[in-house]
């Protein structure tokens, strides 16, 4: 197709006639190729592309004076968007970038959507440009579906990429030292996890689950790099709170643990063990359940004596 911009000169003695084209406000004689020629006046373009647009000046002058007209050139294509990448499958922590490529001209806005709702840029969720977005700190409600909105005048077309959050099992990246402390103090402990979907805490002590009390608070937070952060607060120790304690974490696809002591200075004493069953020609393992500091020695017998 052969784009022609005409300027009717017939009512002037022609003595010279160009054109001119406008680029950031600065005048350049527009120069023929095989795509672009002049014929009698009129500016002919082949194949016209979003490079030619823009405004063209026609400057006619004879022995009388100058005239000269401004024409505006709009070249537009149908819109065609992709997403890229089109599917990502990263790990809880990471960083995500979505790229909208687009042809086709204008461009006037370009929206950005999660599974049908619209994005809204944060610290951690970023537009780098209007075509890029980024998502720091991959968290796992990041999955889902992502599109990109694209709008000339009259056109608009959409792109679509997947982003999956990767199953991890929980690890440990933090976790409390074997402490010695006196009746009356207070002690807090705490373990950090990683993993994804993001792990459930249980804490024990010598094996039983620990519940809160007017002394005991639970709590845990995840951080802004998708950390889990889980806290046992003693206050006013007792005696009987010395022991193994155990951090445990666990997700859908596996657990892990921690265990240390806190030794309470005191007489030593050993909480109730409830009775084991074990199978033949498997491994068993018995902890003694016992507090009190400094202990000198741990015994085990089997049956009535000792």
């Amino acid at each position: 197709m052969v784009i022609a911009l005409k300027l009717a000169s017939s009512i002037y003695r022609l003595m010279s006639l160009w054109w001119m084209r406008d680029e950031n406000g600065n005048l350049s004689p527009v120069k023929e190729d095989g795509r672009v020629w002049l014929v009698q006046g009129t500016l002919n373009i082949r194949r016209a592309v979003q490079k030619d647009a823009g405004k063209y000046q026609c400057i006619v002058r004879n022995s009388i004076g100058e005239r000269r007209v401004e024409s505006t050139l709009v070249v537009t294509a149908p819109l065609q968007v992709t997403l890229l990448p089109s599917h990502q499958v990263l790990n809880t922590g990471q960083e995500a970038t979505f790229t909208c490529n687009v042809t086709g001209y204008p461009v006037r806005t370009i929206s950005w959507k999660k599974d049908q709702r619209q994005v809204v840029a944060s610290n951690r969720i970023q537009l780098l440009s209007r075509d890029v977005l980024h998502i720091m700190s991959l968290r796992r409600e990041d999955r889902g579906m992502y599109q990109c909105f694209v709008y000339s005048d009259n056109d608009g077309a959409q792109g679509t990429a997947e982003l999956k959050i990767s199953d991890v099992p929980p690890s440990l990246i933090s976790v409390f030292p074997e402490q010695t402390i006196h009746p009356g103090n207070t002690v807090s402990l705490r373990c950090i996890a990683t993993g994804n979907p993001s792990p459930r805490v249980t804490w024990y002590l010598d094996g039983t689950v620990i519940g809160r009390t007017s002394r005991i608070s639970l709590g845990d937070y995840v951080t802004d790099h998708a950390h889990m952060v889980s806290f046992l607060n003693i206050s006013e120790i007792h005696m009987e709170d010395g022991g193994e304690y155990t951090c445990e974490v666990s997700n859908d696809v596996g657990s892990t643990s921690h265990s240390a002591r806190l030794n309470v200075n005191g007489p030593a004493f050993v909480r109730s063990m409830p009775n084991v069953t074990a199978i033949s020609s498997e491994d068993l393992m018995i902890r003694c359940p016992y507090g009190g500091y400094p202990i000198k020695a741990v015994r085990w017998f089997k049956g009535k004596y000792y």
